[in-house]
């Protein structure tokens, strides 16, 4: 590689940093918001995942049933992601409001998870 081949790859990179990343989004309070939003969500997310085989323990549930129920809740976690993607590309309605409605969801979701107590399989 030469020098200027390197030189054109770099003034390239700094075209896309430029158009990519641009500093005003930080001070935009939705951005702000939402993105704070998704930093804690997607902390939150391996909770039920981490927790879970130590809570099936303390109510004796057995390996192939904290199995199931692990991949219960990856299945239905890709299913929403799915419909949730078909419902906010194929309508006109808010998509700040569909991503507010699955916050709540997942967080009231993640707040309930220590009152399940049983399994029904």
């Amino acid at each position: 590689m030469t020098l200027n081949s390197f030189l054109d790859v770099w003034v390239i990179l700094r075209q896309v940093h430029r158009t990519v990343f641009d500093g005003d989004l930080l001070r935009t309070p939705q951005y702000v918001v939402v993105t704070v939003a998704y930093l804690l969500v997607y902390a939150a997310y391996g909770i039920p995942y981490l927790f879970l085989p130590h809570k099936a323990s303390e109510v004796d549930l057995s390996e192939d049933s904290v199995s199931l129920l692990v991949s219960i809740i990856g299945i239905s976690n890709l299913t929403a992601r799915f419909l949730m993607a078909i419902v906010a590309s194929s309508s006109i309605r808010n998509r700040m409001f569909l991503l507010s409605l699955s916050f709540a969801a997942h967080t009231l979701s993640l707040l309930t998870f220590p009152f399940f107590l049983t399994f029904y399989f």
